[in-house]
C-alpha cells in the first residue's frame, strides 16, 4: 500500500482507511473545538474508532506503510535476521530487507521510536517501520518462529568474548575508566549484547510471572534471580565483569542517574514486553563489592483485582463484604510484605467503586491505576507522608479512603478520626495474625476507646503455592505429620483422607508448584471483642473468643482445608502458618 504524505491529517488518514465517516471526522472536528484535547483521544472517546486505529493511522501519517501480516508470507531469511527474542520482546516482526540493506519491520507501537533505536543497536542495521497491530504481530511470531529463541548462556557467551575473561572484574581488566567515566558507562549499557540479556532476563520474568528480578553482587560471583510465586530461583550466573554494565543498562531504561553508584536509587518506568503492559520498580542499592539491582514487576494485563478469585472461602468471603459494606468504620488487612494485602485492597475498592461513591487512596507507591478512584501518591522526600496526605484527602469529601499503610500514630489518628467523621477507611498494618493486630495498635499509643470506636474489623491473610495438577502425587500422612498439621479427628477417621506432594514435571519447570492462593481469617469487631479491647486483653484471649464464639477459621485452619482439596501441600501449610492449640 502507497504511504500517505505527512502533511495529511490525522482525521484524513481515518476516513481513507475507512475507519471512521466523513460525518463522524466532522462531528470529532467540533468537539475537538470546545475542548481543545487531541483529535485521536476525542475520536476514541466518542467511540467512533478504537485506540489502536489510532496508532495505526499515526503511523502510516508518518509515513509508514499498512501491512496486513495475517496475508503475509515472510522468507526464512529475513526472520533468521531477527532474534525469536527479540522479536518477542519488542513484539516486532521483520517482513522484507530494505533496499539499503537494513529490514522492514512490522510495529504493533509505530509511535515507540526508542524501540527502533533498541532494533538498530540490536541488530546492527537500519530499521524503517510498517504499521500493524498487537494481534496480527502476535499470530505472525507465532506461526514463524518455531525454532528456539536464542538462550541467556548463549548470549552471555557473546558478550563475554567482548568483555573479558569470566573469573575477571572490571577493575583486573583494567577498565577503572569504565566505572568512573559516565560516557563510557552509557557506552557500556549500549553494547547489543548488554541489551539483550536485559531484554532476555525481562522477558522471561514476565513469562513465567516472576514478582521480581534480583541482580546481586558477591565477593566472587554475580547472580541473577528471579522471586517465582514468593520463591527465589536462580536462572543463571554471569560473569561478574558483567555487573556494572547490566546495572548500567536497567538504570537507562529506568532514566535513573548512571554516573551516581554511591547512594541508592528508586525509579518507575511502564514499559510493554510483547503484549504486556508492564509496571517496573527499580530499585539500586550500593553494597561492599558493587551496585545490587532489583526490579518488580506488576503485569497489569494479568492482575487479579476481583474478591472471587483470591481464594476467599465462603463464610469469610460474607463477613468480608458485610464489613466493606458498612457506611463507616475502619477496615485493616494484616500479613507481612508480599502476602497480597495491596491486591485484597484494590479488589474491596471494585466491588465499591460505583458513580455514586467517591474513593480516594494514598500509596506508596501507587502499584496499580484503577479507573474512576483518585489516587495520590506518597511523596516523603518532599514532606508528603501518609498523614499529611490524608488530611487534604479528607477536604476532598471522600466517602471512601484507602491508606497505603499505617505506619505510626499520627496515620493511625487521622485514619480513626475519618472513620468517626462518617468515612469507610481500608489500610494496611504489619502484624502476624488478625487479633495481634489490637495488640499492634495499642502499642501505637492508640486509645482504646477510639479503637473500639472505630474498628469494624481486621483481615489476615498469607500466600500459599498451588501445587502443579500435572504431578502432584497423592498420599496419606503418617501419624506423626498429622499431628504436626494439626490434622482434626473426623479427617484422621476418614479412610479416604489424602494430601498430595509436589514432585516436578516439564509444565512447572519442576518446581513443582504454579501460582499462589490466598489463605484468611477475619475478626469480626463486635461488642464483646470491643469490651475486650477497652480490658486490654491479650491476643490469644481474642482470638479464643472469636474462634468460639465467631467460628473464626485461624490461617492454619484455612490452609489445612486447601492442603486437603489438594490445592497445596502440607509443606506449605507448615512453612507459612502456625498452629494454635486454644483447647477449642
Amino acid at each position: 500500500m502507497a504511504t500517505v504524505s505527512e502533511r495529511q491529517s490525522i482525521g484524513d488518514v481515518l476516513v481513507e482507511q475507512g475507519m471512521i465517516t466523513p460525518l463522524e471526522l466532522d462531528e470529532a472536528l467540533q468537539r475537538q473545538r470546545l475542548t481543545g484535547d487531541f483529535l485521536g483521544r476525542v475520536l476514541v472517546t466518542l467511540e467512533f474508532c478504537e485506540e489502536q486505529d489510532v496508532l495505526e493511522a499515526l503511523g502510516v501519517q508518518q509515513g509508514m506503510e499498512r501491512v496486513d501480516l495475517l496475508r503475509m508470507k515472510i522468507k526464512e531469511e529475513v526472520l533468521k535476521r531477527v532474534p525469536a527474542d527479540v522479536a518477542k520482546f519488542y513484539n516486532i516482526i521483520p517482513i522484507r530487507e530494505s533496499e539499503n540493506g537494513g529490514l522492514v519491520v512490522a510495529l504493533a507501537d509505530p509511535l515507540n521510536l526508542s524501540l527502533v533505536d533498541d532494533l538498530e543497536q540490536i541488530l546492527g542495521c537500519k530499521i524503517e517501520g510498517a504499521v500493524s497491530n498487537v494481534h496480527d504481530v502476535n499470530v505472525s511470531i507465532k506461526s514463524n518462529y518455531s525454532y528456539e529463541a536464542d538462550s541467556l548462556s548463549e548470549t552471555l557467551d557473546d558478550l563475554v568474548a567482548k568483555v573479558g575473561d569470566k573469573e575477571m572484574t572490571l577493575e583486573e581488566l583494567g577498565q577503572q575508566s569504565v566505572i568512573g567515566d559516565v560516557d563510557n558507562l552509557v557506552e557500556l549499557s549500549q553494547e547489543p549484547e548488554v541489551i539483550k540479556i536485559v531484554n532476555l532476563v525481562m522477558l522471561e520474568a514476565v513469562q513465567k510471572k516472576a514478582s521480581d528480578i534480583h541482580l546481586e553482587v558477591f565477593e566472587d560471583e554475580f547472580r541473577i534471580r528471579l522471586r517465582l510465586d514468593g520463591i527465589l530461583h536462580e536462572i543463571v550466573a554471569p560473569p561478574k565483569s558483567l555487573a556494572v554494565a547490566l546495572v548500567a543498562r536497567i538504570k537507562v531504561i529506568a532514566n535513573m542517574d548512571i554516573g551516581e553508584r554511591r547512594l541508592p536509587q528508586d525509579a518507575r518506568v511502564e514499559l510493554k514486553i510483547g503484549d504486556a503492559d508492564i509496571d517496573i520498580r527499580v530499585a539500586t542499592l550500593p553494597t561492599l563489592y558493587g551496585e545490587c539491582c532489583v526490579m518488580r514487576i506488576l503485569d497489569r494485563t494479568a492482575v487479579q483485582i476481583d474478591l472471587t478469585k483470591l481464594g476467599f472461602s465462603e463464610d469469610c468471603r460474607k463477613k468480608l463484604d458485610d464489613i466493606i459494606h458498612k457506611p463507616n468504620g475502619v477496615l485493616l488487612v494484616t500479613g507481612p510484605t508480599g502476602s497480597g494485602k495491596t491486591t485484597s485492597l484494590y479488589a474491596c475498592l471494585r466491588e465499591l467503586n460505583k458513580i455514586t461513591e467517591k474513593i480516594i487512596t494514598t500509596e506508596d507507591p501507587v502499584e496499580l491505576q484503577i479507573e474512576n478512584l483518585v489516587q495520590c501518591q506518597v511523596r516523603e522526600d518532599v514532606g508528603l507522608t501518609f498523614a499529611a496526605c490524608l488530611r487534604s484527602i479528607l477536604r476532598q469529601d471522600p466517602d471512601i479512603v484507602m491508606i497505603g499503610e499505617i505506619r505510626d500514630l499520627e496515620t493511625a489518628q487521622i485514619a480513626i478520626e475519618a472513620s468517626l467523621t462518617g468515612h469507610l477507611v481500608l489500610s494496611t498494618i504489619h502484624t502476624n495474625s488478625a487479633p495481634e493486630t489490637i495488640t499492634r495498635l495499642l502499642d501505637m499509643d492508640v486509645e482504646p476507646f477510639l479503637i473500639t470506636a472505630s474498628l469494624e474489623g481486621v483481615l489476615a491473610q498469607r500466600l500459599l503455592r498451588k501445587v502443579c495438577r500435572d504431578c502432584a502425587q497423592p498420599y496419606r500422612p503418617d501419624v506423626d505429620e498429622m499431628d504436626l498439621l494439626g490434622v482434626p479427628p473426623q479427617w484422621r477417621a476418614d479412610p479416604n483422607f489424602q494430601l498430595v506432594r509436589s514432585k516436578g514435571c516439564p509444565a512447572c519447570d519442576y518446581i513443582g508448584y504454579r501460582g499462589r492462593t490466598g489463605i484468611y481469617e477475619i475478626l469480626d469487631v463486635d461488642e464483646t471483642v470491643r469490651e475486650m479491647i477497652l480490658a486490654r486483653a491479650m491476643s490469644y484471649e481474642i482470638r479464643k473468643y472469636a474462634r468460639k464464639e465467631q467460628g473464626m477459621l485461624t490461617m492454619r485452619e484455612e490452609a489445612l482445608i486447601k492442603a486437603g482439596q489438594h490445592i497445596t501441600t502440607a509443606a506449605e501449610v507448615l512453612d507459612h502458618t502456625e498452629y494454635f492449640d486454644d483447647g477449642i
